[in-house]
């Protein structure tokens, strides 16, 4: 699953999990869509303005949009593995009085980029700063923990923090080997008292 580097002490237990991106197929699921839509869009916008389509037309439409997806293609790849090295980073935080995870490694700068975009001055750039999402994090207190599954095999314990009929998505903690029994304690203890 992932790597972490455990912290325990004065009544915290905090980790970094380094989760894979290309193992995350609700990721994978999402950048395919990030990178097929445009083009799709791209690709009708161009029948729309060359209509009736030619063999010539559809041609160049074809090598519009093969080239621009190789770009995309090309630019995805470079930051998901150069500049995310392939993985996702969070920090968890277990201590008295709750849970907390937030981003870590290079995602946890991306408000800042996003703030510098928007105040850029240009609107290209404003633009794809509103745009992109920020760094998740989240927080909940014991006491509205449910619930917990605990996966041994995934390395993942899976809180559960709304009513029995309620909607609410689950919060998912990323463990490892190393601190996974450690964690699956603490909620328990926590849980209890």
């Amino acid at each position: 699953m992932g790597q972490s580097q455990a912290k325990q002490g004065s009544g915290t237990l905090t980790w970094v999990a380094k989760e894979s991106l290309v193992r995350n197929p609700v990721f994978v699921r999402q950048m395919a869509l990030v990178l097929i839509i445009p083009l799709v869009v791209l690709a009708l916008i161009m029948v729309a303005v060359s209509w009736p389509p030619t063999a010539e037309t559809l041609g160049m439409l074809l090598r519009v949009v093969g080239i621009t997806g190789g770009i995309l293609l090309a630019l995805t790849l470079f930051v998901v593995f150069v500049v995310l090295g392939g993985r996702q980073q969070t920090r968890y935080t277990l201590n008295a009085k709750g849970i907390q995870a937030q981003a870590a490694g290079a995602l946890k700068h991306m408000n800042l980029v996003k703030a510098l975009l928007v105040l850029s001055g240009k609107p290209t750039y404003a633009g794809i700063g509103l745009i992109t999402p920020g760094t998740q994090s989240w927080r909940v207190a014991w006491e509205d923990v449910r619930g917990a599954d605990f996966d041994t095999q995934a390395l993942t314990v899976t809180l559960h923090t709304g009513e029995v009929d309620d909607e609410a998505e689950p919060l998912v903690l990323h463990c490892t080997a190393e601190n996974f029994a450690a964690v699956q304690q603490w909620i328990a203890t926590q849980r209890r008292g």
